[in-house]
């Protein structure tokens, strides 16, 4: 239970759980991170028992975690996994984004066929 309890501290420590971008919830022997603006599952570490080495893994269809590849998981120590999670780009943690508006919403506000009833 020590070790479990020394990976959450060491997750609510890192980087992405500080700046706000994904919370950690642990559930059924693993850590399950969430992204903070949609709740949508980002990864899943689940601990090996070998020291501080977790496996990736990504979220699949209904609900379920996949690990990378057809060869087994990506089993890697924590502060490596995290990095790996935050660098990679497949993992959706990105900063919310707002929709730009259209190119021709701006042209169809400046055509003079706006009518007043009168």
């Amino acid at each position: 239970m020590a070790a479990s309890a020394d990976l959450l501290s060491r997750l609510q420590a890192s980087n992405l759980i500080r700046g706000g971008l994904v919370t950690v919830h642990r559930r059924s022997g693993g850590y399950s991170l969430h992204a903070s603006h949609t709740g949508q599952p980002v990864a899943r570490l689940r601990p090996t028992g070998t020291g501080d080495c977790v496996e990736v893994l990504y979220p699949a269809q209904r609900g379920r975690w996949r690990p990378f590849g057809d060869f087994g998981g990506i089993v890697l120590p924590l502060d490596e996994a995290l990095e790996y999670i935050e660098t990679s780009g497949f993992f959706p943690i990105a900063e919310p984004w707002t929709i730009p508006e259209p190119w021709w919403h701006r042209f169809i506000r400046a055509l003079p066929w706006r009518h007043r009833r009168t």
